[in-house]
């Protein structure tokens, strides 16, 4: 029986060494896996080494060593770099074949075109769980399939929550593409927004956002938990240059395709109006708007019925209050939206819940224009509240005559 021992041990070591080769050229990104297999392994040539070690000791100084075994260390040798250089071909060369009729597991022609225009130092950063992985990882192959030097890193947000902090990652499947000093968040993991952020790379001119301010917006400098530091944040780890633009002084820039209007507290002059109304106007124009309800005055009821006429959609100077979807303690007046429309690009892949504290609401006045992103319970759970000094009292109920039913839209697009 023990005649046979030693040669189980020699084939499990072999066996172990091909496995951990396999690994290292299939699964690269598996730092942690392939850094415990080769201790492992390593520990296990010692013991090998230190049990017949003078059995070795006795070989490698017989002068007939190099005859004896030269070739079959040298066979040896080249047989692991051939299978070594067979994976590594592999990984580097994928191959697909689609057979369904519809092409559903194929790219577009667009952007197959664009993974194949790509430089060769392109990087896919996917911050996803290792149980969630498998969702992604066939998917985003279809791009190496096209063009085999796109590298694709895979980051366990659960082992690596520092460098997740770092990217404002706090959600599961958030992917990054990374291009020198370059790198673009991609906002939903589907093959529009991915191949959108790849044909970046491909531009010369960065990605602008134009920050108005002047109205006591948002502050973007502010670390606080009110503060706006986390959005500049989320914006600036996407690779988008912010430019602060102060309408009492300035027009838009001939540049300015997106412009970021956030939480304004004062109102705004009639030319300010004017020149917002104008830009809107232009071909390719994006903007996006938030507002809180003003308890004091209505400060900016005059942009509002600027605004709703000419694009129908009526910003209501009121308190959205939901006391079934809410978080507890807050008297209805922090909303918990759970569900978002999954008919729009723009809410399509959200997930879990997001609590609205103060929500403005909305009233779509042009369906055929606009769509609701997300709303409020139906009354009588929620509504908008108009009279606010039932607010600060904490005595919120519902007025037939002033209040508006829910459900009440807080986000359209």
């Amino acid at each position: 029986m023990n005649k046979f021992i030693w040669p189980i041990i020699y084939f499990c070591f072999v066996l172990l060494l091909l496995t951990f080769f396999m690994l290292f050229f299939t699964f690269p990104e598996e730092k942690t896996l392939l850094t415990s297999f080769g201790v492992f392994l390593f520990s296990f040539l010692l013991f090998i080494g230190y049990c017949k070690r003078e059995k070795i000791r006795s070989h490698v100084f017989h002068p007939l060593f190099l005859k004896r075994w030269g070739g079959f260390i040298t066979e040896g040798f080249l047989f692991f770099c051939i299978i070594a250089l067979v994976q590594y071909l592999a990984y580097k060369n994928p191959l697909s074949f689609d057979a369904t009729a519809t092409k559903k597991n194929s790219l577009s022609e667009v952007s197959r075109n664009i993974a194949q225009a790509l430089p060769s130092d392109v990087k896919m950063e996917v911050f996803v769980t290792k149980n969630e992985r498998d969702k992604y990882e066939d998917f985003l192959n279809l791009y190496r399939v096209e063009n085999s030097k796109i590298d694709i890193e895979y980051i366990d947000i659960d082992l690596n929550a520092p460098l997740a902090k770092k990217y404002n990652v706090t959600q599961n499947g958030v992917i990054f593409i990374v291009h020198g000093e370059k790198r673009f968040r991609v906002l939903s993991p589907s093959e529009l927004e991915v191949s959108r952020n790849m044909k970046k790379i491909l531009r010369e001119e960065k990605d602008i956002i134009y920050y108005i301010t002047g109205h006591r917006e948002l502050n973007l400098h502010d670390e606080q938990r009110t503060g706006g530091s986390f959005l500049k944040g989320i914006m600036l780890n996407s690779s988008i240059e912010i430019r602060f633009l102060d309408l009492k002084t300035e027009d838009f820039p001939s540049d300015a395709k997106v412009v970021l209007l956030w939480g304004p507290r004062e109102g705004f002059l009639k030319s300010e109006t004017e020149k917002i109304l104008s830009f809107l106007e232009r071909p390719e124009s994006r903007m996006l708007m938030a507002f809180d309800p003003d308890f004091n005055a209505h400060k900016l009821q005059s942009f509002y019925d600027a605004f709703a006429p000419l694009y129908g959609l009526k910003m209501v100077n009121s308190l959205v209050v939901d006391f079934k979807s809410q978080i507890q303690g807050y008297d209805g007046t922090v909303p918990l939206v759970r569900e978002f429309n999954k008919d729009h690009f723009i809410t399509r892949n959200f997930q879990g819940q997001v609590f609205f504290p103060y929500a403005l609401m909305l009233q779509i006045e042009n369906r055929a224009d606009w769509t609701p992103l997300f709303e409020s319970s139906s009354y009588p759970y929620s509504w908008g509240e108009m009279n606010f000094g039932e607010v600060v009292l904490k005595e919120i109920v519902y007025d037939e005559a002033r209040d508006i039913k829910g459900p009440i839209v807080m986000g359209a697009a």
